[in-house]
Parts: structure tokens; sequence; C-alpha cells
């Protein structure tokens, strides 16, 4: 990213954090501090937004991680594309999503969460933003959308698409399904493999190009019904290379 626009997001953040702090910690969120996206070097003008990032019991050791890090590497915690701690990228479902969908350079693409905080339910389970949460969000996007701007951005989820619908964003904006095991699971097996490579013959260059994407076992066919879901979704957007 430019150290220029670095440096500014990272100072926006900051005050929106200073200006709400109180209204942040009365949610009881995870990790009080907001951050910044990541933007490659070389970028598209496409960003990618997932809802936000599952901070619950089970990721405790990636808690205690940030628990540790000082303010500025909080708001920069998304800097390495390897892993970014936003599991449907790191999982490689919304590179998936970029490569089919959109045919573009998935190294070329911003990604973030719509929502910048996470909670746990009784239970220590990642729960639902709440609506001061995701008002807040949007608040914060707004002031982010002066610094970069844009000219599409892929929502992924209701919550993600509540909030950027919210803003003021007016550029070009496609929503995709979360792309969860448990609710991808219900439907993926209704299509054989076999069938979705033949009908889309880019998720099947894609499957050679990426292999270790498209796992084989158990969830391969979840992540071949996601790349016919968002060639079905995203096909119709329009995205300009």
């Amino acid at each position: 990213m430019n150290t220029e626009i670095e440096n500014r997001l990272i100072d926006c953040v900051r005050q929106f954090y200073t200006e709400n702090k109180e209204a942040i910690e009365n949610e009881n969120v995870i990790i009080t501090r907001p951050y910044i996206p990541y933007i490659p070097d070389e970028w598209s003008n496409i960003l990618l937004l997932a809802e936000a990032q599952n901070l619950s019991t089970k990721y405790q050791s990636y808690v205690d991680k940030l628990n540790n890090q000082t303010e500025e590497q909080l708001f920069k915690r998304l800097d390495d594309p390897r892993n970014l701690g936003i599991l449907p990228w790191d999982d490689n479902s919304l590179k998936i999503a970029v490569e089919a969908g959109m045919h573009t350079d998935y190294r070329k693409v911003g990604v973030s969460n719509a929502c910048f905080w996470s909670i746990r339910d009784d239970g220590g389970a990642n729960a639902n933003p709440t609506a001061n949460m995701q008002t807040l969000s949007t608040n914060l996007w707004n002031r982010i959308f002066k610094i970069i701007s844009p000219r599409v951005v892929i929502t992924v989820g209701d919550v993600a698409h509540n909030i950027i619908n919210a803003s003021t964003y007016k550029g070009k904006h496609g929503n995709l399904c979360h792309p969860s095991s448990s609710y991808l699971s219900k439907f993926s097996n209704l299509v054989d493999e076999s069938l979705i490579l033949e009908k889309f013959p880019e998720i099947k260059t894609l499957d050679e190009m990426h292999p270790k994407w498209m796992v084989r076992g158990h969830y391969r066919q979840n992540k071949l019904f996601y790349a016919m879901h968002t060639i079905s979704r995203l096909r119709n957007l329009e995205i300009e290379q």
C-alpha cells in the first residue's frame, strides 16, 4: 500500500476510535481497536468485504496475539495476504470468488471485514454484530471511502451488505452468500462435480491452476459450488479490467 495512503487510513481509524471509544466499549467487543483494510501495492480498486473476524474462544490464541500487539499493530493487523485473519479469505473461498466470479487476479484485490469489531455469545461462540456495531462500522467506512475510492465493492453475507448499503458508497456493489461450510453443505451436493466442471470451464481451469483451493476430500464440493455461485451472482456486474 502507498505509504501516504496507509498513514491517512491509520490516522482515520485512530481518530474514529478516540471519538467513539465509549460507544465501542459499551458493545463488549473482544478487541476495541478497528483496523485498516488490506490494500495491495498493485490495487485493482476492487474491495472485497467479509462480515467480521471470528474471535470466538476457538480462536483464543489469535485473540491473545492481538492483545499483545501495540495500537499501531492492531490498526495494521491485516498486513499479510497469506494469512490475513479473515477466515473465508485464508481458506481460499474468497480467492475463488475473485478469480472465478470476477476474472480478476486475487493478488490485486483489497480485503477487509465490513464490521470492524467482534463479539461472543454466552457460550464463547462467535455472535453476529449488533445493530450499533454495524452503524459504527458504516460511519467508519464513510470516512475510509473519503481516502480510498474503490470502483467495485463486493460484500459477503447479509451483515456486510447492510453495512455498505447504508454507507455513502455509490459505486458498483455486488453481494455474495457467506461461504460457511455449515451453510454450503446443505446445497453443494445438489449438483454433481462433473457437471460443474463441464458447464463452467473457468472453474475447471481455476482448479487446475490452484488445486489446493478446490480442496480434495469432504469440502471440495462446497468450494466448487461456491465458485458456481460467485459466477452466477457477479456475471452482470460488468467489472472492467
